[in-house]
C-alpha cells in the first residue's frame, strides 16, 4: 500500500482508516526542564515526552509501505532484503506487521526522512560471523522502532551501525534477543552524530543478553568520518539496558557534542558500564537517574577486558552525574579502578544525589592526577585541555566494605567541594576522603565515619595558605583509639588545613602525610595560643589551622610516614 499525503491533503480528504494506518496530529512535547552543571550553567535535560503512538509516526512521511502487503515474506524463510532495498526511498516509511523477517544484512545510505516501524515484529539474522545487520549511512531524520533482532543461530551478530548527518534520528523500542556468541570483536551499536543540529537518541534499547567479545554501544569521533571540519551533533541514551558486554558497555567518551544518558541500567560489562566524554562541548554531558552495578565477572569475558569501571568520566569537560546508584562488588581490587572515575583527562564534574556502595578495595570515587599535556590521540573529541579540573559532590552517600583503601581519593585538583556528603564505611583500615596535593578545597555540612582516618591530606611541596576547610562536619574513626593530638578549636565548626604546617622545608623523600583522626569537644588542658606538636614521626608544628579560635570544637589529628 502506497499513500501520498500531499496529494490527499490537498484534497481535503479527511482519511479515516487506510490499510490500518490513521492521520492525526502529533502530541506536542512538554518544555525540556533544567538544571545547574558544573559552574551553575543551566542545561537542557532532553526530558521531553516521546510519543510512540503508530499513526504519529506515520503523519511526518509522504509514504507509507506495508511491507506484507507489498510482497515481503513474514514468515522467516526467505530473504527479504532485496525487496525492502527496493521500496526504501525519501520521505518514507516500512511498516513491517507482526511476523518474521529474514534478513542476510539490510542497508540503508543517503537517505532523509526515512523510517522503518515495527509492530511486534522480528528481523532473524540469516549472516554468520561479524557482520553489521542493519547499517545505516550518511542519513537524517531516520526513525526505527519496535523491532526485535533474533540471533538466537549461533556466530550471529546482531549489530546496527548508525551513521547520521542531520535531522532528529530516533532507534526506540528495539532489543536483541540472545547472547552475542561471535568471537571476532562486535557491537551492539556503532553510532555517530555530525553536524550541530543533528541529534540522534537511542530509547528502551534492551542489550541485557550481553556479547562475548562487544561492546553494547560504541560511539566514533565526529573526526572518522565525513567532514571532520562539522561539528558534532547530539546524542541521548534514554532507559536503555546493556548487561554482560565483553569489550564495554556503553562507549561514548569519543563523542563530542552534547551527551546525556538518562534512566536506564548497566551491568556486569567489560571496561566499564558507562563511559561518557563530551570533548570541548558548551553543554556539560549528563548521566542521571541511572543505575549501575558489578557484581561478576561473566567467564566469557576476554582475559585484557577484565577490569570492571563503574560510571567513568573519559575524557571532556563538564559532566553532571546526579541521582545514579552504584554498586561495586564480587570483584577483586584489580579488576576496578571505583564507582565513579573521573580519568586525568576529564575537567570539571559534579556528582549530585548519588548513592555508591563500593565491597571491593577501591574507592568510591576517583578523580585522577589531570594530565599536562593535550594528545589528539587519546583524546580524539577534544581539541584542547579544560582549564579546570574541579569536582563537586553534592548530598551523596557512600558505604560498604572496602580495606585499605579510601572512599574518595582526588590528586591534584584544586578547588574542590565535598557537601552534604555521608560516608560510612566498615571495612578493615577503611578510610574517608583522601586530598593528594590539592589546594583550595571544602569539606561542609558532612559526616564521615570510617574504621581508620576519616580525612587524609597531603601536601604539595612549597604549598601554602589553606588546603582545606572544614565545615560543620563531624569526623569519626571506629577501630581508632581515641588518639589523636588536638589541633585547634573553633567556634563554628569551620576549620582551615593551613600548608604551613609542614614547615614549608618538605622534600619528595621526606614528606608525611596529616590524618584527622576526629572532631569533638575539647579538652580543658588545650591551650590555643601555644603551637601544638603533633607527633614524633615528623615532629614539625602545625600552625594556623583555624581561622578563629574558641573552645566549643578540636580537631583531632597525627601525621603518618608515607610509607
Amino acid at each position: 500500500m502506497t499513500r501520498r499525503r500531499q496529494v490527499l491533503k490537498h484534497l481535503g480528504v479527511a482519511l479515516t482508516g487506510l490499510g490500518g494506518c490513521y492521520t492525526q496530529t502529533r502530541p506536542q512535547t512538554e518544555t525540556p526542564t533544567e538544571t545547574s552543571g558544573p559552574d551553575g550553567r543551566g542545561t537542557d535535560t532532553g526530558e521531553t515526552a516521546t510519543p510512540s503512538d503508530r499513526s504519529s509516526i506515520e503523519e511526518r512521511f509522504g509514504t507509507v509501505h506495508n511491507v506484507v502487503e507489498e510482497g515481503v515474506d513474514d514468515t522467516g524463510e526467505r530473504y527479504v532484503d532485496d525487496r525492502i532495498h527496493e521500496l526504501a526511498g525519501d520521505d518514507t516509511l516500512l511498516y513491517f506487521p507482526s511476523g518474521t523477517y529474514r534478513i542476510g544484512g539490510l542497508r540503508f545510505r543517503d537517505l532523509s526522512n526515512f523510517g522503518l516501524l515495527g509492530d511486534g515484529a522480528t528481523f532473524r539474522i540469516g549472516t554468520r560471523g561479524r557482520s553489521v545487520s542493519l547499517g545505516f549511512q550518511h542519513v537524517s531524520d531516520v526513525h526505527i522502532e519496535g523491532f526485535t533482532l533474533d540471533n538466537t543461530a549461533s556466530n550471529t551478530a546482531a549489530w546496527c551501525d548508525f551513521k547520521c548527518v542531520g535531522g532528529s534520528n530516533v532507534i526506540r523500542n528495539y532489543s536483541v534477543a540472545e547472547f552475542v556468541d561471535v568471537d571476532e570483536r562486535t557491537n551492539g551499536f556503532t553510532l555517530m552524530a555530525e553536524g550541530a543540529e543533528t541529534d540522534l537518541t537511542l530509547q528502551n534499547v534492551d542489550l541485557r543478553h550481553g556479547a562475548r567479545n562487544g561492546a553494547g554501544a560504541f560511539v566514533f569521533p565526529q573526526r572518522e568520518f565525513y567532514d571532520p571540519d562539522h561539528e558534532p551533533g547530539s546524542l541521548e541514551f534514554r532507559n536503555c539496558v546493556m548487561k554482560g558486554w565483553g569489550k564495554e558497555g556503553l562507549y561514548a567518551s569519543a563523542h563530542g557534542g552534547p551527551l546525556r544518558i538518562i534512566g536506564g541500567e548497566y551491568a556486569n560489562n567489560a571496561i566499564v558500564q558507562v563511559r561518557v566524554g563530551g570533548g570541548n562541548a558548551d553543554t556539560e554531558a549528563i548521566v542521571r537517574d541511572v543505575t549501575v552495578r558489578v557484581t561478576e565477572i561473566p567467564d566469557y569475558t576476554p582475559s585484557g577486558n577484565r577490569i570492571f569501571r563503574g560510571i567513568w568520566l573519559k575524557e571532556g569537560d563538564g559532566c553532571l552525574v546526579e541521582d545514579c546508584t552504584v554498586e561495586i562488588s564480587g570483584v577483586g581490587p584489580n579488576q576496578t579502578q571505583g564507582a565513579v572515575v573521573v580519568n586525568n583527562q576529564f575537567g570539571r564534574a559534579t556528582i549530585r544525589n548519588c548513592d555508591l556502595t563500593t565491597n571491593v578495595q577501591r574507592p568510591a570515587i576517583v578523580a585522577d592526577e589531570p594530565v599536562e599535556e593535550f594528545r589528539p590521540g587519546p583524546m580524539p573529541s577534544m581539541n584542547r585541555l579544560p582549564e579546570d579540573w574541579n569536582i563537586t559532590c553534592e548530598n551523596v552517600t557512600i558505604d560498604g566494605e572496602s580495606p585499605h583503601t579510601p572512599a574518595v581519593a582526588i590528586r591534584r585538583r584544586d578547588g574542590c567541594t565535598l557537601s552534604d556528603i555521608s560516608v560510612e564505611k566498615t571495612g578493615q583500615a577503611s578510610d574517608g576522603v583522601q586530598l593528594h596535593e590539592t589546594a583550595d578545597c571544602r569539606i561542609e555540612t558532612s559526616s564521615v565515619t570510617v574504621s581508620r582516618f576519616p580525612l587524609v591530606v597531603d601536601f604539595e611541596t612549597g604549598a601554602s595558605g589553606c588546603v582545606c576547610r572544614l565545615a560543620g562536619t563531624s569526623l569519626d574513626a571506629t577501630d581508632l583509639d581515641r588518639g589523636g593530638r588536638e589541633l585547634i578549636s573553633t567556634t563554628d565548626g569551620e576549620f582551615c588545613i593551613d600548608a604551613a604546617a609542614l614547615g614549608g622545608d618538605t622534600t619528595a623523600t621526606d614528606r608525611s602525610t596529616l590524618v584527622l583522626t576526629r572532631t569533638g569537644a575539647p579538652s580543658a588542658q588545650s591551650d590555643q595560643s601555644d603551637v601544638v606538636p603533633v607527633s614524633t614521626v615528623n615532629p614539625r608544628p602545625v600552625r594556623n589551622l583555624v581561622d578563629q579560635e574558641s573552645d566549643e570544637q578540636t580537631l583531632y589529628g597525627r601525621w603518618v610516614s608515607d610509607s
